[in-house]
């Protein structure tokens, strides 16, 4: 009997200590390439452990086209790795108990390497290659704001200025200011349009906002930030956040105007994604121009370093 009892008793320990121990090894001052880091996989449900070279390779396969210029993918890869130490919490519930996800509206979009070879077809083994060159090439170099690593985000296009984090989020960020990012009208993705019936303008807001008025103007008094994105606006008498605006619209970025036709309300819109930090299309344009990665990163996360992680 009490040899069963010791038993239950160590599994018990073994299942309250697990998430500590699991902890140690995913502390963003313990971990380099060479460790392992266990990644929620969203897809599947399931908690994987492998490497933190793989886990980048994976995030820039699928954060960044395998065509773009080797400079912009390097940038990519320091990026993914600051976001990864700035943002690694084992113990988190949307992380089930790992130390990141690869749900990219919580952490950083993430693919296997079958994955990848199903979207690449006959490049994936030239395409793997080149991104994991671009990571092994890097291997532990970060981006560091007054000695501490920083939140490398990121987006696709801009509108030929980056947005303040300030603008966005309500939260100013030293290192994450308006830039220039030329280049960008070279994206697919710099413009783009999209129109609804004033009647489902309306009903979403109200969905949304049932204080809203019917009768009120649809859209004006927009406030823009430097880069142009909406700040807020009054939309059927309710002052909205942009950030809201895009989500309920569904639109590219809070680079948007809005016009009137007859029945029709139309988004003109510029820009795909948060607008902050880094521009992939824009770190793309300065790499073929012949500036490294060093420099586009720098150029990006105003006041920063790039250097080699320094780990306990």
């Amino acid at each position: 009997m009490k040899k069963i009892l010791a038993i239950v008793l160590f599994f018990v320990f073994i299942l309250i200590l697990a998430p500590f121990f699991i902890f140690l090894i995913s502390r963003p001052d313990k971990m380099s390439d060479d460790n392992k880091i266990s990644v929620y996989i969203a897809d599947e449900d399931k908690v994987e452990e492998m490497s933190i070279t793989e886990y980048l390779t994976g995030v820039v396969s699928a954060e960044m086209p395998a065509s773009f210029e080797l400079e912009a993918l390097k940038a990519q890869a320091v990026a993914a790795r600051s976001y990864l130490y700035a943002h690694a919490a084992a113990g988190d519930e949307t992380h089930h108990g790992a130390a990141v996800c690869t749900d990219s509206a919580h952490c950083q979009a993430w693919i296997s390497r079958e994955q990848s070879a199903e979207n690449w077809g006959g490049d994936s083994d030239a395409n793997y290659d080149k991104i994991h060159s671009a990571v092994l090439s890097t291997a532990d170099e970060v981006v560091t704001y007054n000695g501490e690593i920083a939140d490398t985000v990121f987006h696709s296009t801009s509108s030929g200025k980056t947005e303040n984090a300030a603008d966005v989020w309500d939260s100013p960020v030293e290192y994450l200011v308006s830039v220039d990012s030329p280049g960008e009208e070279l994206s697919p993705r710099y413009t783009s349009q999209a129109s609804i019936s004033k009647a489902d303008f309306i009903g979403r807001i109200k969905d949304e906002f049932p204080e809203a008025d019917r009768t009120a103007p649809l859209f004006e008094n927009a406030v823009k930030s430097e880069a142009g994105g909406v700040i807020s606006a009054d939309v059927c008498g309710v002052n909205i956040a942009g950030t809201k605006i895009r989500s309920i619209f569904g639109l590219r970025s809070t680079n948007f105007t809005v016009t009137e036709d007859g029945q029709m309300v139309n988004f003109s819109v510029t820009g795909n994604g948060h607008g902050v930090g880094m521009s992939q299309y824009g770190a793309n344009y300065m790499a073929s121009a012949g500036n490294d990665y060093k420099t586009i990163l720098t150029h990006y996360y105003s006041g920063t370093k790039v250097e080699k992680k320094k780990t306990m």
